[in-house]
């Protein structure tokens, strides 16, 4: 199993402006206790009961909505910027998961796996965009605003399915080189993220085709032949090694470079073209034998005047269908 893991990248930065939300917070928890204090003692207690009662749910609402905005900034601080986020990839299959890490113990706040073979391509998002513009402009909203997520990729899957992953943000840098300096270290570790995942989607994809090339190499004789024989043609490549005087003829890049089978046997890379020519139509050589889809174990023996006979008729089989 391969892990990446990404963490929260301006944690003192988020560190700040939590705690500035909280101190907000707490004025507008205070702001609700005393405006109904002081509702209760102006009017209530002053028979201006039903106006009394009014003013005081009005001013509460007014602070609960307030508050609202508030907790719902907590809540996102806690779920999307003091989390951390686990890519694991294992037999095929992408395990993503959020957690959060609170008093030694480990809460998953999100999760969801994904096969590799299933996504189409990842997308890096543009960054957040701030409707504040300075320090002391819209104070009140800043935080929250702040602690709205923003997850700046989007994994895209073939059945155009989304799952967004990654949360970012960085407050307005009003100096540019700050700005550029900080948008491009994200943009470093999101590129890692996606080479992370869609290099291990095509590892897997390239292991399957390993482990189906063993299983063709391992084919009955005659299903092995002509399977080698099609490859051959349609490549317009074959791979030729000598033994005991013979040719051995085989097929396939991947299957000649990267199976164990072959490791200790040297082959060259023969144009087909150039070998029919060479080999296949020179008389002298027509009842030479040569080892077609050898394996390591065994392989079909046909000599060269057979093999080109082969050859011609799924040449010509294949030029009828066309």
């Amino acid at each position: 199993m391969k892990i990446l893991t990404y963490k929260n990248l301006n944690m003192g930065e988020t560190i700040i402006n939590f705690l500035f939300l909280l101190f907000q917070q707490a004025i507008f928890f205070g702001f609700i206790f005393i405006y109904v204090y002081l509702d209760y003692t102006v009017y209530i207690q002053k028979d201006y009961k039903d106006a009394g009662t009014i003013i005081l749910v009005i001013h509460n609402i007014v602070c609960l909505v307030i508050n609202f905005f508030y907790l719902r900034a907590v809540k996102n601080a806690i779920f999307n910027f003091f989390t951390y986020e686990e890519y694991k990839i294992n037999e095929g299959k992408l395990y993503y998961e959020k957690k959060l890490k609170l008093f030694k113990k480990i809460f998953c706040l999100r999760k969801f796996e994904i096969n590799l073979s299933d996504i189409d391509d990842i997308f890096i998002l543009p960054p957040k965009e701030f409707y504040h513009d300075r320090w002391t402009k819209d104070i009140f909203a800043k935080y929250t605003e702040y602690f709205k997520p923003c997850e700046r990729i989007k994994i895209k899957l073939i059945d155009s399915k989304e799952y967004t992953v990654c949360n970012y943000v960085k407050k307005r840098e009003y100096n540019k080189v700050y700005a550029e300096a900080a948008e491009a270290v994200f943009q470093t570790i999101a590129n890692n993220i996606k080479d992370f995942i869609l290099e291990e989607k095509e590892n897997y994809k390239f292991q399957k085709e390993l482990v189906n090339l063993e299983e063709k190499y391992n084919l009955p004789l005659e299903e092995r032949y002509n399977f080698i024989l099609n490859k051959i043609i349609d490549e317009e490549i074959l791979f030729v090694a000598r033994k005991d005087g013979n040719y051995i003829i085989n097929g396939i890049y991947n299957a000649i470079e990267y199976l164990e089978i072959f490791k200790t046997i040297y082959f060259e890379k023969v144009d087909f073209y150039l070998f029919y020519v060479n080999l296949l139509s020179k008389k002298e050589n027509q009842y030479k034998k040569v080892l077609v889809g050898f394996n390591g174990i065994d392989g079909k023996e046909v000599t060269i005047s057979k093999l080109k006979d082969d050859i011609n008729e799924i040449r010509d089989s294949k030029s009828t269908f066309i």
